[in-house]
């Protein structure tokens, strides 16, 4: 009962890690430059990316905790930081909420944001999946009062 909130750093992709396993031979960053359109080796290195989110999400969901499973009462927020490196593209902007957040969480939904809308409101609605009692999130501009309702219960 130490630990109740951590980050995970699978690779970024400005810190220049070769993901060998998807075939790669340079760095991720320098890839999402130099490849060609439709970048095969970045979609490699990105499914290679999921593939082990998966495999961490499904370690969670088969560990009994409680009346369910670890998932469950886990409010994991996962992202990348661009929809399309070659461009450095924010367009359809990929965020994934996983876990149930004790049941402050919707599981099995997909939402989708077709107006550019500020990414805070992903990060609120984790934050209270994971019971923190935040009544808004961010700064300036990105500082929002409300989370996804639709994930929210």
């Amino acid at each position: 009962d130490l630990t109740r909130a951590f980050s995970v750093k699978f690779c970024s992709a400005g810190s220049g890690v070769i993901l060998h396993p998807a075939g790669a031979r340079n760095g991720f960053h320098q890839m999402c430059h130099d490849e060609p359109v439709p970048q095969p080796t970045v979609h490699a290195a990105v499914t290679f990316c999921m593939e082990q989110l998966a495999v961490c999400l499904e370690t969670l969901r088969d560990t009994p905790e409680g009346a369910g499973n670890l998932l469950d009462h886990c409010s994991i927020l996962c992202t990348t930081e661009l929809s399309e490196g070659n461009v450095h593209s924010n367009d359809e902007f990929p965020i994934l909420i996983a876990g149930k957040g004790g049941g402050r969480l919707r599981g099995g939904i997909h939402h989708r944001d077709r107006g550019r809308g500020n990414t805070s409101h992903a990060v609120l609605t984790a934050l209270r999946g994971a019971g923190v009692p935040a009544a808004s999130f961010g700064h300036g501009p990105g500082r929002v009062d409300a989370g996804i309702g639709a994930l929210e219960t």
